[in-house]
C-alpha cells in the first residue's frame, strides 16, 4: 500500500508552484480545503555595520479557509553573530497571517494581500504587524512578479517602520522547470535594524504537488549575499 501511495504521488500532474521567486511571496491562494507547509531557509552575509552573519529556518503551515482565503502560522527559528554581539539562537519569532486573493484564478494577473501579526521570542514585549500585496501576470512562459510590502514593530512607545519592495521575472524552461531573477529590498526608516538590497539569479521546480524555489541574491547595500530556499508541498 505504501508503495502504491508514492507511486500516486510521484505520477500526480505537475501544480505551478506557490511562488517561483526566492524573497518575493506567492500571489495564489491554496485551493479550498487544501494543506500546505512551506519550509523556508535563507541567510544574511555579512550584514550591516556590525557584519551581521545570520541564518533563518522557517517552517509556514497554511490552510485554505475559503477559495480566496488562506490561514498561515509562520514559526522561524534562527541563528545569529555579529560583531561585539553575543550569538544567539533558538526560536525566534511566530505568528499568523491572512492571505486573501483578490483577482479570478482564470485570468493571467494575480494578485494577493497579506496580514500578519508576529511576536518577538527575544523581546516579548514587542509586536510586529506586516501587511502587503504581491501581483504576477503570465504571458505565455513568461510571469513578471512585482510585491510592496510594510512593516511595524511595536514596542512601549518605540516604532520601527520597513518598506519591502520586490520586482522579479521567470521564465519557463520546460514543463517542470523555470529560470529568473529578482531584485528585493528591506527598507528600514531608522537605525534599529540597518536596510538592505539583493538582486540575483532564481530557479523554480515542480513535482506533481511538491515544489521549491530558490534565489542566490547577490548584495547590492548593506549586505554581501542573501541567498534564501522555499520548499513546499500541499495535501
Amino acid at each position: 500500500m505504501r508503495l502504491v501511495c508514492l507511486l500516486l504521488f510521484v505520477a500526480s500532474p505537475a501544480y505551478a508552484g506557490r511562488t517561483l521567486y526566492g524573497w518575493l511571496p506567492q500571489t495564489d491562494t491554496l485551493q479550498d480545503g487544501a494543506f500546505e507547509l512551506e519550509t523556508s531557509l535563507y541567510e544574511h552575509d555579512n550584514l550591516g555595520p556590525f557584519h551581521e552573519r545570520s541564518t533563518f529556518l522557517a517552517w509556514t503551515p497554511a490552510l485554505a479557509l475559503r477559495p480566496c482565503l488562506e490561514l498561515a502560522i509562520p514559526i522561524e527559528l534562527s541563528t545569529l553573530t555579529a560583531d561585539d554581539t553575543t550569538p544567539s539562537s533558538g526560536i525566534s519569532r511566530y505568528g499568523a497571517e491572512l492571505r486573501y486573493r483578490f483577482l479570478p484564478r482564470s485570468q493571467p494577473l494575480h494578485g494577493v494581500a497579506r496580514f500578519g501579526l508576529s511576536r518577538n521570542v527575544a523581546i516579548q514585549s514587542q509586536v510586529r504587524t506586516e501587511a502587503g500585496v504581491a501581483a504576477s501576470y503570465d504571458l505565455d512562459r513568461v510571469q513578471i512578479a512585482a510585491t510592496l510590502g510594510g512593516v511595524l514593530d511595536i514596542n512601549f512607545g518605540h516604532f520601527h517602520e520597513e518598506f519591502r519592495p520586490g520586482v522579479g521575472a521567470s521564465v519557463r524552461v520546460v514543463d517542470e522547470l523555470r529560470l529568473g531573477a529578482e531584485l528585493y529590498a528591506q527598507l528600514s526608516r531608522d537605525a534599529t535594524l540597518p536596510s538592505w538590497a539583493v538582486f540575483g539569479p532564481d530557479i523554480a521546480w515542480t513535482r506533481g504537488r511538491v515544489w521549491l524555489a530558490a534565489a542566490f541574491g547577490i548584495g547590492i547595500k548593506n549586505v554581501t549575499a542573501a541567498p534564501r530556499l522555499n520548499i513546499g508541498a500541499d495535501w
